[in-house]
C-alpha cells in the first residue's frame, strides 16, 4: 500500500506533467525569482490592508504579530515556488497551508483571491519591466508569464486539494462519528423502548444529545410515577376494604335503625295511649274525688242526722219515763182504788174490777214501758255506735279526699308528663326517621365510593403494571451501564 508520502510525489508529479511544468519550464521559474519576489512583499501588502477592512478575514489575523508572521510565511512559499523545487518537501509545505486553511477555515474563494492580488502585482511588473515589444520579446514574456500563471495554479490546486481533502476527511470523520453515534444512539433508545432506564451514553455524546439528562430526568419520573402508583394503588385498596367495611358497618347500621325507628313509632303509639289512659285516669281521679267529696257531704248529712236521732231518744226516752211515772202513779191508784172498793163491799165491787182492769192496764203499760225503754236505749245505744261510725266514716272519707286530691295531683303530673314525654319521642322517632333516611343515602354513597374506589384500584394497578416494564436505576443492581461513543 503506497504511504502518504509517496502518494504526494505521484500526484505532484502527474501535475507538473499536466502542466508541463518541465525542467525547461522550472529553470525559466528560477530565472524570474527575483523579479517575482520583488512584486510579492507589496502585493501582500496591498493584501492585507484589505483583510484588515474586512471582518470575515480579520478575525482570522486580529493582531499585527500575527498577520507579520503569516506575510513572512507567504513570502517564503513564494519563494519556494519560484525556486522550482517541486519535491516532496514542497507537497509537504503546501499540505500544511491547505491544512491549516481547512482548520481556521478560511475558505479557498479568499486563498484564490489572495493569489490573484500577487499574480496581479507580478503580471503588471513583469510587463511593465519588458523594455521591448518585439516579437520575440512578447514570446519571450508571454512564457514567462505562463510559467509563474502554472506554478501559481500548481500551487492553488495543490492547497486547495488538501484543503477540499482535510475538509472531506473531517466530513468522512465527522459522518464515522456521527453513523457510531447514531448506532450508540439507536441502541440506547432500543434499550429504551424495551423500558431499561439505566442505559446511559458516554458524557460527550450525551453532551451533544443530552440524552443522559434526558434519561436521568425519565428515569426520576418514573419512579415517582411507580412510587405513586403503588402508594395510590395500596391507599386505594385500603380506601376499598374501609368502604366496603363501611358499607356492611352503615347496612347493619341502617337495618338498626330502620328496627329501631319501627320499636320508636310502636313505643310512640304505646306512649301516645298511656297519655290517653293517664288523661282518662286523671279524669276519672277528679271524678272520684268529687264523689268522695260528695259522700263526705252525705255522711256529714248523715252525722247532722244520726245527733238529731240521738237527740230524739233521749227525748223519747224522757217521754218513756213520764209515762213509767204515770203507769206508776196508776198502778197506785188502782191499789188504792181496790182497797178502798174492798172498803166499800158489795157497792165497790164493780169499782174493784175497774180498778183491777186499770191495775192490770197499769202493769201493762209498765212493762210496755220497759220494753220500750229497753228498745229506746239499744236505740241509743246503737245511734251513738252508728254517730261514732259515721264521724269515723267522715274522717276516713275526708282523708280519702285528700289521697284523692294526691292522686289527682299526681295524675295530673304523670299526664303531662306522659304528654311531655310522648311529645319527645315524637321528635325522637322524627330523628330516627331522618337518620334513617340520611343512613340510607350515605349507604348509597358508600356503595358508590366503594364502586369508584374499587375502579382506582383497577386503574392504579393498571398504571403500576404499566410502568413496571420500566427497569429504572433503584431496580438495577450494579451502577448504570453505559455506552462509550468511540
Amino acid at each position: 500500500m503506497t504511504n502518504s508520502k509517496g502518494a504526494s510525489s505521484v500526484h505532484l508529479e502527474e501535475r507538473l506533467k499536466f502542466l508541463k511544468l518541465d525542467a525547461q519550464a522550472q529553470a525559466r521559474l528560477r530565472a524570474l525569482a527575483p523579479q517575482v519576489q520583488s512584486s510579492v512583499a507589496p502585493a501582500l501588502e496591498e493584501f492585507y490592508q484589505i483583510i484588515a477592512k474586512m471582518p470575515d478575514l480579520h478575525r482570522h489575523f486580529e493582531s499585527e504579530p500575527h498577520r507579520q508572521k503569516a506575510r513572512t510565511s507567504q513570502q517564503q512559499h513564494w519563494a519556494r515556488i519560484v525556486s522550482a523545487e517541486f519535491g516532496d518537501d514542497y507537497a509537504l509545505a503546501v499540505r500544511r497551508i491547505g491544512a491549516v486553511h481547512a482548520r481556521i477555515g478560511l475558505e479557498p474563494r479568499w486563498y484564490i483571491g489572495g493569489y490573484g492580488l500577487v499574480l496581479d502585482h507580478i503580471v503588471r511588473d513583469l510587463v511593465t519591466d519588458r523594455r521591448t515589444l518585439t516579437a520575440s520579446a512578447r514570446g519571450q514574456l508571454a512564457a514567462d508569464l505562463s510559467t509563474v500563471m502554472r506554478a501559481a495554479l500548481l500551487d492553488i490546486d495543490l492547497s486547495i486539494s488538501t484543503y477540499l481533502e482535510q475538509i472531506e476527511g473531517r466530513r468522512r470523520e465527522a459522518e464515522d462519528t456521527q453513523h457510531r453515534a447514531f448506532e450508540l444512539l439507536s441502541g440506547a433508545l432500543g434499550r429504551l423502548a424495551e423500558g431499561d432506564m439505566t442505559i446511559r451514553l458516554e458524557p460527550v455524546l450525551s453532551e451533544r444529545t443530552r440524552f443522559n439528562e434526558t434519561v436521568n430526568s425519565l428515569d426520576e419520573m418514573l419512579g415517582s410515577v411507580r412510587q405513586s402508583a403503588q402508594l395510590i394503588s395500596t391507599g386505594t385498596r385500603r380506601i376499598s376494604d374501609a368502604s366496603n367495611d363501611m358499607a356492611r358497618r352503615t347496612e347493619q347500621q341502617a337495618a338498626s335503625l330502620e328496627q329501631t325507628a319501627a320499636a320508636l313509632n310502636e313505643m310512640t303509639a304505646s306512649v301516645r295511649e298511656s297519655a290517653a289512659r293517664s288523661r282518662a285516669a286523671e279524669e276519672m281521679a277528679g271524678r272520684a274525688r268529687q264523689v268522695a267529696t260528695q259522700g263526705s257531704q252525705v255522711m256529714d248529712q248523715t252525722r247532722a242526722a244520726m245527733a238529731e236521732v240521738s237527740a230524739s231518744a233521749s227525748e223519747m226516752g224522757q217521754i218513756i219515763g213520764v209515762i213509767s211515772e204515770i203507769a206508776f202513779q196508776t198502778s197506785l191508784l188502782a191499789l188504792n182504788a181496790g182497797v178502798e172498793a174492798a172498803r166499800a163491799g158489795e157497792a165497790g165491787r164493780g169499782f174493784a174490777v175497774v180498778a183491777a182492769e186499770v191495775r192490770a192496764l197499769a202493769q201493762r203499760s209498765a212493762d210496755a214501758v220497759r220494753t220500750i225503754r229497753e228498745l229506746i236505749d239499744r236505740s241509743v245505744e246503737q245511734t251513738a255506735h252508728g254517730v261514732r261510725l259515721v264521724t269515723e266514716t267522715d274522717t276516713t272519707l275526708a282523708r280519702i279526699v285528700a289521697v284523692f286530691q294526691d292522686i289527682e295531683t299526681i295524675v295530673t303530673e304523670m299526664s303531662a308528663t306522659a304528654q311531655r314525654q310522648a311529645l319527645s319521642i315524637t321528635e325522637i322517632n322524627s330523628a330516627v326517621s331522618y337518620l334513617d333516611e340520611v343512613t340510607q343515602k350515605n349507604a348509597a354513597m358508600v356503595e358508590e365510593a366503594t364502586s369508584t374506589s374499587a375502579l382506582l384500584n383497577t386503574e392504579a394497578q393498571a398504571l403500576t403494571t404499566l410502568v413496571s416494564r420500566f427497569t429504572v436505576t433503584s431496580d438495577a443492581a450494579s451502577a448504570p451501564r453505559w455506552r462509550k461513543a468511540i
